[in-house]
């Protein structure tokens, strides 16, 4: 009976150890969650930037379309008068020629 202290203090010492390894183990759960997350948290961090990059694109395009509109209006307007007989048109001397 000289061994029964040994053997409990062996016994204590393999709890704590069982304890350390089971602590350890949960430890490195949350350490891989965490990782995940970070990841993750990244990604959305990247894709927020080009989510935010493409919104200001669109909005100088939308900005900038009433002048475009208004630019190519004016062009075909521009584009009509100049496909149809007018009396007030430049070639209108020439169109006899052209004919």
């Amino acid at each position: 009976m000289d061994n029964a202290p040994i053997v409990v203090e062996v016994r204590e010492h393999k709890n704590k150890v069982d304890d350390a390894i089971a602590r350890l183990k949960e430890l490195d759960v949350v350490l891989k969650d965490s990782k995940s997350r970070k990841e993750a948290l990244l990604a959305i961090r990247t894709h927020t930037d080009d989510l935010e990059n493409n919104l200001s694109c669109i909005k100088e395009m939308v900005l900038s379309l009433p002048d475009e509109i208004e630019y190519m209006l004016k062009t075909l307007e521009e584009m009509k008068n100049g496909s149809t007989p007018d009396a007030k048109a430049d070639y209108f001397e020439m169109k006899q020629q052209i004919d």
